[in-house]
């Protein structure tokens, strides 16, 4: 096998349902000269027995003595992986077959970047097409600037770790993913990492996103997801220039803290007391419950008058 130039770095727990062909996906790539490093996180069904069976000299398989999380498997897949560049995979989607060969030549252009994502197409629980992603975009590099500003607005740019390259040495200056964090570790790193650099869209569908029940953001994980978003967004508003402050903060109020008084409300309708009750001290640690409440009640949960993005780029 040729020195490898990219680390596929994939973590597996209790994957088997999808395992294989995820992995077939990247084995059949265009671009060759890659290493497949796999870590099992002490998966409860066939997963190890599953990766056990690969015989490709680009593997390599790491396990977990013990159930460590995402990021923390991520980061062992990090520190585990010997190239430049680190392309973050998933147990439940598909590359597409030129996927590493388009990245490759995308950072070849662009050697300097921080991260790079790609677009990417959804499919179903049976593979089925559900979503394509737009074909009338271009390629672009965004500036820390621009960055700032698409993440605050419209949340993580990636929207997934299975559309995201990594440079290593740009993580070498801002470090791995945060392992105290459950939920938006990923997005938690791309705010680090677009602070200092600039970030890569290939606008080019490269891989099939699943969606499917069983995924852990498809469970009910609002409660969490709001406490560590919450901390992210703080920081992205902190960075934004200072003439948006005033209407980044109103519509912080309008798209998200009216999002967190609809789950206060669902949780207490549905009896879950407790949980609406930490909703309600997570909304009281950044805005005023009662006024968000009420624009919750005359928005029809936000459907209404919410006001838009405010870009300076």
């Amino acid at each position: 096998m040729n020195s490898p130039d990219i680390s596929v770095v994939l973590p597996v727990y209790n994957g088997k349902k999808y395992l294989d062909e995820s992995v077939s996906s990247v084995l059949s790539q265009t671009f060759e000269t890659f290493e497949l490093v796999i870590c099992d996180d002490a998966s409860q069904d066939t997963s190890r027995d599953l990766i056990a069976r690969y015989d490709d000299p680009r593997i390599r398989v790491l396990a977990n003595d013990q159930n460590r999380g995402l990021f923390p498997t991520l980061n062992r897949l990090l520190r585990a992986s010997r190239t430049p560049l680190i392309r973050l995979w998933s147990q439940d989607d598909r590359m597409k077959p030129r996927c590493l060969e388009v990245e490759a030549d995308f950072w070849a252009k662009h050697p300097d970047l921080g991260m790079s994502f790609c677009l990417r197409d959804h499919i179903d629980a049976d593979g089925n097409t559900t979503w394509t992603a737009p074909q009338d975009r271009s390629s672009s590099v965004l500036s820390p600037r621009h960055m700032v500003q698409s993440s605050f607005y419209h949340g993580s740019p990636p929207g997934n770790i299975s559309t995201v390259m990594l440079n290593r040495e740009a993580l070498r200056t801002v470090g791995p993913f945060r392992p105290d964090m459950t939920y938006s570790g990923d997005f938690e790193l791309w705010v680090r990492l677009s602070k200092q650099h600039e970030t890569g869209v290939i606008a080019q569908s490269l891989v099939d996103l699943r969606f499917h029940a069983g995924q852990l953001s498809r469970q009910n994980v609002m409660l969490s997801k709001i406490r560590e978003d919450q901390e992210v967004v703080r920081r992205l508003l902190e960075r934004l220039p200072d003439h948006l402050q005033g209407h980044a903060r109103i519509y912080n109020r309008w798209h998200r803290h009216v999002r967190y008084a609809h789950h206060m409300m669902k949780s207490a309708l549905k009896g879950r007391w407790h949980e609406a009750a930490q909703t309600f001290r997570l909304l009281h640690n950044v805005d005023s419950p009662g006024w968000v409440l009420l624009l919750w009640l005359i928005s029809a949960n936000g459907r209404w008058f919410k006001p838009e993005p405010k870009f300076d780029l």
